[in-house]
């Protein structure tokens, strides 16, 4: 989401000599430019002690940047003068900006504002944390169940959380998660994990992905029946119906359509952490609080579901 933070404003009295008087202070003022791929920065020259000052901003990596680091000229006075600059091509990583002045008798710098820029890290998912139905693949069967993710971002998965129900019986196999783009390609994959009993499960993923996704569970001709993939179908997203399977034979559907379910449009609690590639979150030091930016949210054979408030098998 594109924001534009507040200024933050950095005063520093300098003891630049003059004959006549002192340089008396610089005023910097940074702010994020509203299209987030660059930093609009803005100073101020108060009580100009000479006849001309040359003005900018120099930047770095270095706590306390000067004119041999990276620095842009904006302009020369003779007065006090209100300047700003746009800073570009800054890549994730952390930065120390300043302004400074420069005459005959030397250069002034301004107190450094550190820059922490970052790409923003997200939460994806559609369901309400209540499991009220679950599904799995009995075992000796292949095929594949999770949700559709209609995300328009590209990024890295990092992580991917999976909700499964414990039902009596079910033995110690295990499962990985394939992720399929738009196109239904398979993009990427986990290792392998044991479905939890009752409780969340969290993958380690670093897939890669661009625009929309399926994340599905993979059951892998599983030798003993597993705990069922957890599903809202009660929640305020359940109507979306991105509950998805992907059968052995390769053939996809939508779960509210098996007759072996209660073809309610449901989503499984499935959640996954990604880090964005495009956009960028900075953090000042000295530091005004910016805000929160919040990013939002022929049938299958041997599939088995199950009603998880009454743990009855369908």
């Amino acid at each position: 989401m594109k924001k534009l933070y507040p200024f933050i404003i950095l005063a520093a009295c300098l003891t630049f000599t003059s004959s006549c008087k002192k340089f008396e202070r610089l005023i910097a003022v940074i702010t994020i430019s509203a299209n987030e791929s660059s930093l609009l920065v803005k100073g101020e020259v108060i009580d100009v002690a000479e006849s001309t000052v040359e003005y900018g901003f120099c930047w770095g990596t270095t706590t306390s940047p000067t004119l041999a680091n990276s620095y842009i000229k904006v302009g020369t006075t003779s007065s006090a003068k209100l300047f700003e600059t746009t800073l570009s091509g800054l890549q994730v990583g952390t930065y120390y900006v300043r302004a400074y002045a420069q005459g005959d008798q030397g250069t002034v710098y301004g107190d450094p504002v550190k820059l922490q820029i970052s790409s923003p890290y997200v939460e994806y998912y559609y369901d309400d944390g209540d499991s009220d139905y679950g599904w799995r693949y009995n075992a000796g069967y292949e095929g594949w169940m999770g949700n559709k993710f209609p995300i328009t971002t590209s990024g890295t998965i990092l992580s991917i959380e999976m909700y499964f129900n414990h039902v009596d019986g079910s033995g110690n196999d295990v499962l990985n998660v394939d992720v399929f783009n738009a196109s239904r390609n398979q993009i990427g994959s986990t290792s392998d994990f044991y479905p939890g009993d009752d409780s969340w499960v969290s993958i380690n993923a670093n897939i890669n992905y661009s625009g929309a996704i399926y994340v599905m569970a993979h059951w892998d001709y599983t030798q003993e029946p597993t705990n069922y993939l957890g599903m809202d179908q009660n929640g305020p997203n359940a109507y979306m119906d991105l509950g998805y399977y992907r059968d052995g034979d390769l053939s996809w559907g939508k779960c509210s359509s098996l007759t072996s379910g209660n073809q309610q449009p449901g989503v499984f609690l499935v959640r996954l952490h990604v880090q964005l590639s495009s956009g960028k979150t900075v953090t000042y030091t000295p530091q005004i609080d910016p805000g929160t930016n919040q990013l939002i949210m022929t049938e299958a054979a041997g599939i088995e579901a199950m009603d998880t408030k009454n743990k009855n098998n369908d």
